[in-house]
C-alpha cells in the first residue's frame, strides 16, 4: 500500500510470472483485500522480471494427472480470481512489459488502463496447447477488440507488439521501458484523486451491461447516478464547475 494506491505484484519472475496451482487463490484473496479496504482509491497492478505472466504455467501442468480434473480446480481457483478483480470499485492501472499471454490477457483485458512497454508482446496462445479459453477471454476480447480481430488473433495464433495492440485498443498507452513505472504512478495517482465512488459505478455498469439490453441499462444508469447524488464528490464538484475551480476530491 502507498497511501490510496494498492501495488499488487506478479512475482515468479523465473517463470515468467506463470499461473499455477497456488496462484489463481493468492490472486483472489488479494483482490479481495484490497476491495474490502476503504482508504484505496487506486490499484496498480505490476510484476517482476522480463514477462508480465505467459500464462498457465505449462511445466506444472504437464506434471498434473490425471488432467482434467486438475484442470478444472485450476481453472476455478484463477476464475475467482478473475470474477474478484471484476468486482473492484477501483480503477485499476496495469503495467505490462515483455511478454503477456494466456491468462496474462485476461489481467490485461479486465484493467481500466493498460500500459505496455514497447517492448511488450501479446499472444492468446490457448490453442497452441490444445485449450480453448479461461479468464473470461472470449466475452472480453471481441468486446475490447472487435469479433473480427478476435477471431483472427485467436485463431491464427498471432503474437501482436505493443503498437498492433494499442491500434487493436488492447492497451490504452505505449512507452518506452524505462518510462513504464513512471507514467503507470503518475496515472494512478491522478485517478486516485478522483471521484472514486463515479470510478466505481462506471466499472460496474460497463461490465454488467455488456450482457443486457438498452432499456435495462438505462435503469442501472439512473439508479447509479442518484446513489452518486448523495456523495460528498458530487456536492463538491458541482459548485466547484460552476466557478472553473478543480475539486478535491475525497472518494466518498
Amino acid at each position: 500500500m502507498d497511501g490510496p494506491i494498492a501495488r499488487l505484484t506478479l512475482a515468479r519472475p523465473a517463470a515468467g510470472n506463470a499461473l499455477g496451482a497456488r496462484t489463481g487463490k493468492a490472486l483472489r484473496e488479494a483482490f479481495e483485500t484490497v476491495e474490502q479496504n476503504d482508504s484505496l482509491r487506486c490499484l496498480l497492478l505490476v510484476s517482476q522480471g522480463r514477462a508480465f505472466c505467459v500464462g498457465g504455467d505449462l511445466a506444472e501442468f504437464a506434471q498434473l494427472s490425471p488432467l482434467a480434473p486438475a484442470i478444472d480446480a485450476l481453472v476455478d481457483d484463477f476464475h475467482g480470481a478473475c470474477a474478484a478483480m471484476a468486482r473492484l470499485s477501483i480503477p485499476v492501472v496495469t503495467l505490462v512489459q515483455g511478454a503477456a499471454a494466456g491468462a496474462g490477457l485476461a489481467l490485461v483485458g479486465l484493467s481500466d488502463i493498460a500500459i505496455a512497454s514497447r517492448g511488450a508482446t501479446f499472444a492468446y496462445a490457448y490453442p497452441k496447447v490444445g485449450f480453448s479459453s479461461d479468464g473470461g477471454l472470449t466475452w472480453l476480447l471481441p468486446r475490447l477488440i472487435g469479433v473480427r480481430a478476435f477471431q483472427t488473433f485467436s485463431l491464427l495464433g498471432q503474437s501482436w507488439d505493443a503498437a498492433a495492440a494499442l491500434s487493436a485498443g488492447l492497451v490504452s498507452e505505449v512507452v518506452d521501458a524505462d518510462d513504464l513505472s513512471a507514467r503507470g504512478e503518475a496515472i494512478a495517482l491522478e485517478l486516485a484523486r478522483g471521484p472514486t465512488r463515479a470510478f466505481g459505478e462506471i466499472r460496474r455498469l460497463m461490465l454488467t451491461g455488456l450482457g443486457r439490453g438498452y432499456s435495462e441499462h438505462l435503469a442501472e444508469e439512473q439508479d447509479a447516478m442518484v446513489r452518486l447524488a448523495d456523495t460528498e464528490d458530487a456536492r463538491t464538484a458541482i459548485p466547484a464547475f460552476l466557478v472553473r475551480q478543480a475539486p478535491a476530491y475525497v472518494g466518498r
